[in-house]
């Protein structure tokens, strides 16, 4: 178990972490922390889990769709 600033910090780093194309580091992140998202601990933690959830799904949802695209149009 990690104190609350450590696991803030961490799940900070994870976000940012994921704007540099690595999508899966969002998902990673949704994953480690899955208990904030279900109410517990703490709302800044929670906050950067939920918008690290959002923006894995929208990404890999983009790469999918390229990927169709891409297939179909070949």
């Amino acid at each position: 178990r990690m104190g609350e600033d450590v696991s803030r910090n961490v799940a900070k780093k994870m976000f940012i972490g994921g704007f540099f194309f690595l999508p899966w580091l969002w998902l990673v992140c949704a994953l480690y922390f899955r208990r904030h998202l279900c109410g517990g601990g703490d709302s800044k933690v929670r906050r950067y889990v939920i918008l690290s959830l959002l923006g894995g799904v929208l990404e890999f949802g983009a790469i999918i769709g390229w990927f169709i695209i891409y297939r179909v149009n070949w």
